[in-house]
């Protein structure tokens, strides 16, 4: 290494050391197995959870029905009681 200069020597020790780790890490386009099975649970945990938010928004349509036709029965019932108090009354 008698023949080559400081700033050279640092320059190809930096060449080496960047190719290093581009090698060790790939230059690659397709995605690595754990990321494809990383991606893979995240979909499917999305349509899981779109499942889910189904099922809720169909369950809460259920129990709104259900509580307008308690309201509807109420309604008809404090009517009548009305009417049979107005009965009474005379």
């Amino acid at each position: 290494m008698q023949g080559i200069s400081r700033p050279i020597m640092w320059i190809l020790l930096g060449l080496l050391t960047g190719a290093f780790i581009l090698g060790s890490v790939g230059c690659t386009k397709y995605a690595k197995e754990e990321d494809l099975q990383a991606l893979d649970q995240q979909k499917q945990a999305a349509l899981s959870a779109e499942q889910e938010l189904q099922q809720k928004q169909k369950e809460r349509q259920d129990l709104q029905n259900q509580l307008q036709q308690k309201q509807d029965e109420l309604a008809e019932l404090q009517s009548e009681r009305d009417a049979v108090a107005k009965k009474v009354q005379k």
